[in-house]
């Protein structure tokens, strides 16, 4: 008799900084895609950023908002969750920044020692741009043990953050910062080709009848950080997830933030690709298939399907709103991959730890698979 799991979800996001001479900040995101929803079990949720702009009146691609940005200029960047199932929910945060070996400027000039540290910071709405550091959310309990590169020896350092109380059918949480601000340090020390990424993932799970070998954890009032890392283990354990919680089922890269930087004439340019949305799969004898509904469980659009870094790639497959079958078997790997347009009704299957990124109309466009692209003529 199988194990009925936990019911729990995934979504994410990732902040895409690029910095270069004489550039500019451009945040491609598409508003909708950072908020592709994927539904395990009975919880859901999204993952927004309420505060960002994506209107571009010159129409070259780049939000308005974003255009010629200088190291301290503050951009306007926020992050929540909302609860859009039934039931209640534990909700988390994990945030993972670049660290980079820069030095430091201070605002009169004096230089710091040369040490690897992290390249921006995440504040509040009411921090002057002289408060150089983080400031989060009061609602959202950082969980240090869960949390990797603190001694920023990596490239990356991660921070998890639960909020505090259960959130209830269609609740939101609080903002956990809501700019971000770009580091002064010394012009050259990054280079232009140097793609730095913020992430950020969202993790639910029902707050009702989560056990541990005491009983049922108490998830009522305000959750202290030992309870919200004990939910938090629960998660990465059940869902087959690294230290890191990174899914090693299937993933899709939704609103990334890639950063090149070079603070040369200290402006920069930053180019979003897509938005990060991770996937589990709600079986226990295959942990290796995921499969959702177009408008249901991901937004339609255009996506780039191909295999996962580090695996031999896998297979997937796609049905038509009327069930009949438009791609049986498709192969994938790193290095063959398949642009694919996906509306309302459609059903992807995607296996083997296949990822599935969203993907720009000019570059889809043309490039579609063959069999997408005939059912699509047809319509």
């Amino acid at each position: 008799m199988r194990k009925k799991k936990i019911a729990m979800g995934i979504v994410a996001a990732s902040l895409v900084v690029a910095m270069g001479i004489g550039g500019t900040m451009s945040y491609l995101t598409d508003h909708k895609d950072a908020t592709n929803t994927f539904n395990v079990g009975n919880v859901k949720g999204k993952l927004d950023e309420p505060d960002w702009d994506t209107t571009d009146k010159n129409d070259n691609g780049i939000p308005d908002m974003a255009e010629d940005v200088v190291p301290n200029q503050e951009i306007p960047k926020s992050v929540n969750l909302t609860n859009t199932g039934k039931n209640d929910a534990v909700v988390f945060l994990k945030i993972t920044v670049p660290v980079r070996n820069v030095s430091f400027v201070k605002d009169d000039g004096t230089k710091e020692e040369k040490k690897m540290q992290e390249i921006f910071y995440l504040k509040d709405i009411d921090d002057l741009v002289t408060t150089h550091a983080n400031n989060f959310d009061p609602n959202w309990v950082e969980l240090p043990d869960e949390e990797e590169g603190t001694d920023y020896t990596g490239k990356t350092r991660t921070y998890v953050f639960g909020y505090k109380t259960r959130l209830k059918s269609e609740e939101v949480t609080s903002l956990l910062f809501d700019k971000v601000q770009v580091k002064n340090f010394v012009e050259n020390e990054i280079a232009t080709d140097d793609l730095q990424k913020i992430y950020v993932d969202g993790y639910f799970i029902q707050a009702d009848n989560i056990v541990n070998s005491n009983g049922i954890i108490d998830t009522t009032g305000d959750m202290d950080a030992a309870t919200l890392s004990e939910i938090y283990e629960i998660y990465l354990t059940q869902n087959g997830k690294d230290s890191k919680g990174n899914d090693d089922v299937v993933t899709d890269d939704t609103n990334n933030t890639d950063t090149n930087t070079d603070n040369n004439d200290s402006n920069t340019d930053t180019n979003t690709d897509n938005n990060d949305t991770n996937t589990t799969d709600n079986t226990d004898e295959d942990k290796s298939t995921v499969t959702v509904v177009i408008g249901t469980d991901l937004n339609a659009g255009y996506y780039k399907i191909s295999g996962k870094e580090g695996t031999n790639g896998g297979t997937w497959s796609l049905k038509a709103p009327d069930g009949s079958v438009i791609v049986g078997t498709e192969l994938v790997s790193t290095t063959k991959s398949d642009y694919v347009k996906l509306v309302d009704g459609m059903e992807l299957t995607l296996k083997d730890s296949v990822t599935c990124y969203p993907a720009s109309a000019s570059d889809a466009e043309g490039n579609l698979n063959s069999a997408v692209q005939a059912w699509l003529d047809k319509q």
